[in-house]
């Protein structure tokens, strides 16, 4: 991908149209999570001009397939935009990813420390809540 494709992807709506991540904010969370209550959702907190977060973005493009294939559901939300959310969370920093399943917060990492920590954060949350997921995850080993 080239510089400038990357770049409009992380300044435009095509980035979270790749990985089919649906908007919410303070308003549409919590119907958001009842609508995908049987799945493992994430929810990427992120912000405008936000270095880490477009560490985070960048390193998904160079792996579509890889992120595509978590057994989650995205949900996205600039807390810059919508400072309520991120007081909700009780947000430090961003990007910052919360799982939720069946509208019960879960976990949180923030940060993005590469995809085999996330795998291993969704395998860890799998166990832990016993979750059946719709699609596993490849082995790690």
């Amino acid at each position: 991908m080239s510089k400038s494709n990357r770049e409009d992807c992380l300044t435009s709506e095509t980035f979270f149209q790749t990985f089919a991540m649906k908007k919410a904010n303070s308003e549409t969370l919590d119907q958001l999570l009842l609508q995908e209550k049987e799945q493992l959702v994430c929810l990427f907190l992120w912000g405008d001009n936000c270095y880490n977060c477009n560490v985070f973005k960048q390193s998904a493009l160079t792996m579509p397939s890889d992120i595509k294939a978590l057994p989650i559901r995205w949900l996205e939300a600039n807390v810059y935009e919508d400072v309520a959310l991120g007081r909700r969370f009780a947000l430090h920093g961003i990007p910052t990813f919360i799982f939720f399943y069946q509208q019960k917060k879960l976990g949180k990492v923030s940060g993005w420390h590469g995809l085999a920590y996330f795998q291993e954060v969704i395998q860890t949350i799998q166990k832990k809540f016993k979750i059946t997921l719709e699609k596993e995850l490849p082995s790690l080993i």
